[in-house]
């Protein structure tokens, strides 16, 4: 019988995962690029976006009072910064070869997608210990709801906190089982 090593194993796992982990959050993808620029699936989407520019504007500074919301009164935020400057950093690269609006809705377009797989990554590292956890995995992979928060061309700051609460969640679940075994 062919035996399989621990890392081939493990490699082809985690690509099985990320491939699990995109078809979801991808299916948007159409959508997104039709025309020359990239089409946001929310109205909202472009308003995160004008506060990264606002905030590039600022000295990368955070904005606390947005004009161009709720016109002509305009409102006090009420968002997460770091999403914004999350958004401003992963379109650095891009300004390479882009201008700073393309590089901005690029970033913009991919930043949501791209912190649920590294989210995934981090709950892949807590859990590798842990033998039978692979369908929580899975479950963050296919939820329609956590993929809905992390979609491609959703910039939207749930993609963050879907993150953060399943880190905290999987962290406590660690915790309890640990406590259970003692």
């Amino acid at each position: 019988m062919l035996k399989i090593p621990q890392s081939l194993r493990t490699i082809v796992a985690l690509l099985a995962l990320t491939l699990l982990y995109f078809c979801p959050r991808l299916s948007r993808f159409e959508v997104v690029f039709s025309d020359l620029r990239p089409t946001f699936l929310e109205a909202d989407c472009y308003t995160r976006l004008e506060r990264v520019r606002e905030i590039e504007r600022n000295h990368f500074l955070p904005i606390r009072y947005h004009h161009f919301e709720n016109a002509p009164f305009g409102v006090v935020s009420h968002v997460t910064c770091p999403l914004d400057y999350a958004i401003l950093l992963l379109s650095l690269p891009f300004r390479c070869i882009l201008s700073a609006d393309a590089a901005r809705e690029l970033a913009g377009v991919w930043i949501s997608p791209l912190l649920g797989l590294v989210g995934l990554l981090v709950m892949w590292l807590m859990l590798k210990a842990v033998r039978g956890c692979w369908w929580v995995l899975c479950a963050y992979s296919t939820f329609p709801a956590i993929a809905w928060a992390q979609n491609i061309g959703r910039p939207d700051h749930q993609s963050l906190l879907v993150v953060l609460l399943s880190w905290v969640l999987v962290a406590e679940w660690l915790i309890l089982n640990e406590k259970k075994k003692q």
